[in-house]
């Protein structure tokens, strides 16, 4: 995975849990998921940058019925490029990184974390002569 020469798409995925409720979901009632796709980014911390923005914004809509903030954004980087050790295991081809919004009561106790979103950056090779719409 040649991430100097690469462009980079994230995608995400919101899962409807019984006990919260997502402002931008309450248009629809019967949605359980909803799944995003961004457009091509040209840099890796361009993509990051907006991925971890949704995930932010999905964070404060779940919070802001909490009176302590319970929901947080945690992030994984593919251990290929750091050479660190993550709890995810099964790492796609194509993807650099992870985001979750998760219950931050979760942590530390080693086990798989239950996240109500999920954000997955990838790489998207450069194709010549290709335009992106964006």
């Amino acid at each position: 995975m040649d991430l100097q020469n690469s462009h980079f798409a994230f995608t995400a995925i919101l899962k409807q849990e019984q006990d919260i409720s997502f402002e931008g979901l309450q248009v629809f009632p019967g949605l359980s998921e909803i799944s995003f796709r961004s457009r091509i980014f040209s840099s890796y911390a361009e993509c990051v940058k907006s991925c971890k923005s949704l995930l932010d914004d999905v964070s404060a809509d779940v919070n802001r019925h909490e009176p302590n903030p319970k929901y947080k954004v945690g992030a994984e980087v593919n251990p290929i490029h750091t050479g660190t050790q993550t709890l995810s295991k099964d790492w796609g081809e194509t993807e650099v990184a992870r985001f979750w919004v998760y219950d931050k009561n979760m942590e530390g106790n080693n086990s798989k974390i239950a996240a109500i979103c999920k954000g997955s950056v990838m790489v998207v090779p450069k194709q010549e002569n290709v335009q992106y719409l964006n």
